[in-house]
């Protein structure tokens, strides 16, 4: 394309409409649409990763000194061969992740990752809510994978059985295994709770988790529930999101994973309501972004959040050859 290059310099938000038609006309012998498991076909994938390039660099520029203020936790995954059940034992024996209710951040690297933090300003693309237990457990919206195998067993469900309802609980080492298997440059960030949630305010989240696991609504994959929401929020990018969901009527229901975790706050009664409404918040407003110092997530009169992050550290193998298909198939 005569303006490509012109283009893929642009900060994302400033490529129009027919910029990404036009974009997207250049390679018709590619098949863009989502594959079955909800991923992304690596030519696009590449293509959202050269987009984003320019808007993540200043990203990232902006939030070095974020960065640097981070505490940081080394865990030696290396030296266990990725092994989940040690990195499990290991999580639950930090103090960290023993109380209710902090969540992870994640900064993925992947071309809708990388695109999700661009659009939102943002150095974070994912968000879940840690819960303690046997080993700790995520509460999450993410892509139908086997680690989201109902984990531990509910009452209501086979144990094992794979569910893909817009939210859901995975075992939070075989999480962070999967994703460190398939990308490189991934980050994860604790953000913990100011105050501690009361008896009342857990059995409330715990009331809303549950009715979530269980309501008998099939939403659609947290990768399509993503491209809706981009979608929706910013027009310009339309066509990208139209070409990746494919024909047929786009399907209603389920909560990014933002919106999910600021709900679950809300029912849990730890969130101020009058401050924004669930699908106004995105992974970002979670965390100390710098756009993001002066409008952080209120409990009553106090920050919900302390004012640090913690970075969980994971060291990598030498040579580790990353398969990005490799994830579908890891346990």
């Amino acid at each position: 394309m005569k303006n490509r290059v012109i283009i893929e310099m642009k900060p994302i938000l400033d490529i129009t409409s027919d910029e990404w038609t036009e974009i997207l006309a250049q390679h018709p012998q590619h098949n863009y649409q989502l594959a079955r498991d909800g991923t992304l076909p690596l030519p696009i994938d590449a293509l959202l990763r050269k987009i984003a390039k320019s808007s993540i660099r200043q990203i990232e520029h902006d939030n070095q000194s974020v960065w640097e203020r981070c505490i940081k936790r080394d865990i030696p995954l290396e030296e266990h061969n990725f092994d989940p059940v040690w990195l499990g034992q290991n999580l639950a024996e930090m103090d960290e992740l023993k109380t209710p209710g902090h969540v992870l951040l994640i900064a993925g690297d992947d071309g809708l990752s990388l695109m999700v933090r661009a659009l939102t300003n943002s150095r974070f693309s994912h968000v879940g809510m840690v819960i303690p237990g046997e080993t700790p457990i995520l509460w999450q919206s993410y892509i139908n994978t086997p680690t989201k195998a109902n984990y531990p067993p509910h009452p209501d469900f086979v144990p094992g059985m794979v569910t893909n309802w817009g939210a859901d609980v995975s075992d939070l080492a075989r999480f962070i295994v999967m994703y460190l298997k398939i990308s490189k440059n991934v980050k994860f960030v604790l953000r913990k709770l100011t105050q501690p949630l009361t008896e009342t305010q857990f059995a409330h989240m715990s009331q809303y988790i549950n009715l979530a696991l269980t309501t008998p609504v099939k939403y659609p994959s947290a990768t399509r529930l993503t491209l809706m929401y981009l979608r929706d929020k910013y027009p310009q990018i339309q066509p990208l999101c139209d070409h990746l969901l494919g024909p047929g009527p786009i399907e209603k229901g389920g909560e990014f994973c933002s919106m999910l975790t600021a709900h679950t706050y809300a029912e849990a009664g730890v969130l101020n309501p009058s401050t924004k409404g669930i699908e106004g918040y995105f992974p970002g407003d979670f965390s100390l972004d710098y756009s993001r110092i002066n409008t952080q997530p209120m409990c009553g009169d106090v920050p919900l959040f302390e004012p640090n992050e913690i970075e969980l550290r994971f060291v990598h193998p030498v040579n580790y050859n990353y398969n990005y298909w490799s994830w579908c198939n890891l346990f």
